[in-house]
C-alpha cells in the first residue's frame, strides 16, 4: 500500500460517530480503506450507571497488532 499523501489532499469529509451503549464487548465504531487516514479529534467516555465503577480499553487495531490509546481507564463514581 502506498502511503497517502495527508498534505496535499484533495478532499476532506466529516464524520460523526457514536455509540451509546457499548456494554461488555468490542464495539467498532471506525474502520479505514487502504489509502485512506482517519482523524480522531476527540473521544467523550462517561460512566453513566449511577452504581458501580466501569473501565474501558481504546485501541487502534493495524495489520492485526492492537494499538492501545487507553488500557484499563478507570471510571470511578462520583457522590453528591
Amino acid at each position: 500500500m502506498a502511503n497517502p499523501n495527508i498534505v496535499a489532499v484533495s478532499s476532506i469529509y466529516a464524520n460523526t460517530v457514536m455509540d451509546a451503549d457499548v456494554a461488555a464487548s468490542a464495539v467498532s465504531l471506525l474502520t479505514c480503506g487502504s489509502n485512506k487516514v482517519q482523524k480522531i479529534n476527540s473521544l467523550v467516555i462517561a460512566n453513566i450507571d449511577g452504581s458501580n465503577a466501569a473501565s474501558i480499553d481504546v485501541w487502534i487495531t493495524r495489520s492485526s497488532a492492537d494499538y492501545y490509546l487507553a488500557k484499563q481507564y478507570q471510571f470511578l463514581l462520583m457522590q453528591r
